[in-house]
């Protein structure tokens, strides 16, 4: 080889001189010291803009999470004349200052009896109206009471799909009632209708009353859970914790003005909670998905209750909040509240991302069953419904708990047999073969 500029240092031709040899190692070294400023440069602009990539995501994410709109508003051009007159009055004058002492009625002296259970069941989905069906017909016993609510344009396909699991025309023990508000969740159009629910199921005989979500699906019998309450008397099964000042909700407290079907946000304005609090009285948060005694739902739907509901009807996210803040502050209140007998996750398992919404649970796939069941069936005894469940997606999972309901019913029918003297307890029932 013939000694060159670019010849290996290793490789020294034997003719070079003395000269030329340590003329190319210093080119060599200067090549290498190069080559490691180069690579130095290189690292340090790489982390340079990966940094500055991560601070512009996280300010992106900022501005997105404080400016979005989220839940989904209306703008003021969409709402009818009326609702716009409403609107300007209250961006001129804000909310009436006479709403902000806030004070619940007594807890009335009074007790239910009877051992029917009542359903209220919100349906806000076309999809899932099959689903409403099917655990429709695992709950229905004739002596119990149902109430069924949604918007007008679901009503008749929901009372044929009920009518249709039953193989008849919907018996008196059933009922459908339209929405009079917007049943849009976040929104306190949502929760006027439960109230108005409430108070058309105070005409039915009942003594606990479930609120079902139109994806949840039962994992017990109707026969477990009578038994079940009938041990526990003056037992409300709701969930009932201080109010977290990190929830997402807290930089969204707006001043919202829920019109028919609009919810616009009131420009200048916003709900006054600290304002409220500083007053003497507290907020609290929990699931809106309760089991309830028949004193309870009695006190809830009482008209003496309005002023706080004129109040709540400017806030968002008026669910997660205004039922636990009501039993928590109950005066004289005489019965006990325990945890709630509804079971979802929200964390992410084993990639299963699938959920309704940001702030919903995840759904209960067959794929993933290997991941939460145990923590399921650890906590099988005290849960009555879980979710979210799908039609398409969970049929094993649905299988599984209607061999679990049509065991538990025989076997509390048998039991209720003239030769069987004591009633079996819920324990025996679980240990007679759950899955």
């Amino acid at each position: 080889r013939e000694c060159g500029p670019t010849f290996d240092v290793v490789n020294h031709c034997p003719e070079s001189t003395s000269a030329q040899r340590m003329e190319r190692d210093l080119g060599l070294w200067r090549r290498k010291v190069l080559r490691r400023c180069y690579m130095s440069l290189r690292l340090d602009v790489v982390i340079f803009l990966s940094v500055a990539s991560m601070i512009a995501g996280v300010s992106l994410y900022h501005f997105e999470f404080n400016h979005t709109a989220w839940p989904p508003q209306d703008s003021i051009e969409d709402l009818s004349p009326e609702c716009a007159r409403e609107h300007a009055e209250l961006e001129a004058s804000g909310i009436d200052h006479s709403l902000f002492n806030v004070s619940l009625p007594p807890w009335p002296a009074e007790a239910a009896s009877g051992s029917a259970i009542a359903y209220l069941a919100s349906c806000g989905h076309v999809d899932r109206l099959d689903l409403v069906a099917r655990v429709f017909q695992r709950l229905y016993r004739p002596g119990d009471a149902y109430l069924y609510h949604a918007d007008e344009i679901l009503l008749e396909a929901l009372g044929k799909r009920l009518s249709g699991a039953l193989g008849r025309e919907l018996p008196s023990n059933v009922r459908l009632l339209k929405n009079e508000h917007s049943g849009r969740v976040y929104y306190f159009g949502h929760t006027a209708n439960i109230v108005l629910a409430l108070r058309k199921l105070m005409d039915m005989e009942w003594r606990w009353l479930i609120r079902l979500h139109d994806g949840s699906y039962p994992v017990h019998s109707p026969e477990y859970m009578r038994n079940y309450f009938s041990a526990r008397p003056g037992v409300n099964f709701i969930d009932v914790k201080p109010f977290n000042p990190e929830h997402w909700m807290v930089p969204r407290l707006d001043m919202m003005h829920c019109c028919r079907s609009w919810a616009v946000r009131v420009a200048g304005h916003h709900f006054p909670q600290d304002e409220i609090e500083q007053s003497g009285f507290s907020w609290f948060q929990g699931s809106e998905w309760w089991v309830i005694t028949r004193e309870l739902g009695s006190y809830l739907a009482s008209e003496k209750l309005q002023p706080f509901f004129d109040l709540m009807q400017y806030r968002v996210n008026v669910e997660e909040i205004i039922w636990a803040t009501i039993v928590a502050q109950i005066p004289d209140f005489a019965q006990l509240v325990a945890q709630p007998l509804i079971w979802f996750l929200f964390d992410h398992i084993a990639g299963v991302t699938t959920r309704d919404s940001e702030h919903s649970p995840i759904h209960l796939d067959d794929a993933s069953w290997e991941f939460w069941h145990g923590d399921l069936e650890s906590r099988l005894a005290d849960t009555f419904f879980i979710l979210t469940v799908t039609t398409s997606g969970s049929k094993r999972l649905m299988q599984w708990a209607d061999s679990t309901i049509e065991r538990e019913r025989h076997f509390f029918s048998a039991a209720a047999e003239p030769e069987l003297t004591s009633e079996p307890s819920i324990d025996s029932a679980l240990r007679t073969g759950l899955p």
